[in-house]
């Protein structure tokens, strides 16, 4: 009688992964999807036009059930999300990228949160820099803030939260190709409640030069900036510049760069008072170097001190 009483009852909760090709990393995602403790997963899997159609997963640890949707044609990731969450049978919904992994207790964690406090939960990753003393309770910062003023970053595969609130805010944006992650916290975190764990239970792939986060696509960047600027002070406007630019760095990309710039005046900013911006204008090929062997530093460090 008392081992029923202490039996952990498995909650049950659908997570969404939209892929499109890198088939070796894909599966890398989806078997720390099966580590999950003290779960039952539906996975969603949204194939999104990929050249070698990606094949269904079998069912085993943590996932329970498994369900494949096919776009004919490449869309893009919100989208496809937004197919998942659709037809997600669980009450919370956590997603994935294909090339991102979690570590084993991360989905554990995000439901006892969302359980508490009806938020959007936001899985720890390196990018994240408040102080402690906000950590596992609710933030009381606003969220344009909290992204560009360098207290830390909303990242997709982070995300847990209850289907109803994400069916809410309309989900994700499809027609943004680029920062639908960002435009998704925005709009939710301006209105509802939002937490960070200080665990880090998430590993977000830097190498990978397809994902989108890691190239520069000025136009949908443009498309976002247009739709968020007005929520936006001078200096997270430049912020955001300074990401946009910081990918542009290279000899081959000069006239986006240019371009950018050209942006950055059309939209009554000063560059300057950027020192990041002002160091990219005269020493790109400097600031290029020094990114990349900061970022090769980096994910050595924390594939090394994270079991993932």
């Amino acid at each position: 009688m008392s081992s029923n009483k202490n039996k952990t009852v498995k909650k049950f909760i659908s997570v969404i992964i939209p892929v499109k090709g890198r088939e070796e990393k894909f599966l890398r995602a989806v078997k720390s999807v099966r580590r999950q403790v003290n779960v039952q997963i539906e996975l969603i899997i949204i194939d999104d036009g990929s050249k070698i159609p990606i094949q269904k997963v079998p069912k085993g640890g943590a996932i329970i059930k498994t369900k494949l949707f096919r776009n004919k044609i490449s869309m893009n990731a919100a989208y496809s999300r937004n197919i998942g969450i659709k037809n997600s049978e669980a009450s919370i919904v956590a997603f994935l990228d294909s090339d991102d992994r979690w570590g084993k207790d991360h989905l554990k964690i995000g439901i006892k949160y969302i359980e508490k406090y009806n938020c959007l939960f936001i899985g720890n990753h390196r990018k994240n820099f408040i102080s402690n003393n906000i950590y596992n309770k609710i933030i009381p910062i606003n969220p344009y803030k909290f992204l560009f003023e360098g207290l830390g970053d909303f990242r997709t595969s982070t995300f847990i939260i209850k289907k109803s609130l994400i069916k809410k805010f309309h989900g994700f944006d499809p027609s943004l190709n680029k920062h639908q992650d960002w435009d998704l916290a925005l709009r939710i975190c301006s209105k509802t409640p939002y937490l960070i764990s200080e665990k880090n239970t998430v590993l977000i792939d830097q190498d990978d030069n397809a994902r989108m986060s890691n190239t520069a696509n000025v136009e949908a960047s443009m498309i976002f900036l247009n739709k968020h600027k007005k929520f936006m002070k001078e200096n997270h406007k430049l912020v955001f510049f300074e990401e946009i630019i910081k990918k542009l760095l290279s000899k081959k990309n000069q006239s986006q760069r240019k371009e950018m710039y050209k942006e950055i005046y059309r939209n009554k900013l000063n560059f300057y008072k950027s020192f990041k911006l002002t160091l990219f204008f005269l020493i790109p090929s400097i600031c290029n170097y020094s990114i990349k062997i900061k970022k090769c530093f980096t994910n050595r460090l924390i594939i090394n001190s994270q079991n993932f």
